[in-house]
């Protein structure tokens, strides 16, 4: 008899695990991804006094959250590339409310380092242009699933004629 019961026990065991997978798939389904957007890279300090010292630079991106509850950037990890070169990377964990249901501006500071733009002017010179890219990450901080890494990325190439075509240098 008392072997009997014992069989009922992975049965029961499997049957109270079925719910767990379902609320599961639920959960994926009540959260929606947000869109993160990167706006522009600005520069916020001033290089011309000290050249040795890194460069600091604002990253503004949009995160645009469409679930019915609010969200919280946990996390941010960055890596910016000059010409193929790694010339920025780092991570921050600082605590920004995102809006429900809505569109909300972040700006991230980041910073690069001092010997990195040798190889842009190396670049420039031969190739006559610079190749930049910005890749990373959000962390947001969820009640449902905990944190949700979200990736982002921008890249871009500067003429180096159009750029002097529009300070007014021109070259015939």
């Amino acid at each position: 008899m008392r072997i009997a019961k014992w069989y009922y026990l992975p049965m029961v065991v499997l049957f109270a695990a079925l719910p767990m997978t379902g609320c599961r798939q639920m959960i994926k389904e009540a959260f929606k991804t947000p869109k993160v957007e990167l706006l522009e890279v600005e520069l916020d300090s001033n290089p011309s006094k000290d050249a040795r010292t890194p460069w600091r630079f604002v990253l503004t991106m949009t995160v645009d959250n469409p679930n019915p509850y609010p969200l919280s950037v946990s996390r941010f990890v960055y890596t910016g590339m000059i010409g193929g070169e790694v010339v920025a990377e780092g991570e921050q964990a600082d605590e920004t409310r995102i809006a429900a249901s809505g569109v909300t501006t972040v700006r991230v500071p980041i910073t690069l380092k001092p010997g990195a733009f040798e190889t842009a002017a190396r670049q420039v010179i031969t190739k006559k242009s610079l190749s930049w890219e910005i890749n990373g990450a959000i962390g947001l901080q969820t009640h449902l699933m905990g944190v949700v890494r979200i990736p982002f990325s921008k890249s871009g190439n500067y003429d180096m004629f159009y750029i002097l075509k529009r300070m007014g240098i021109g070259l015939n």
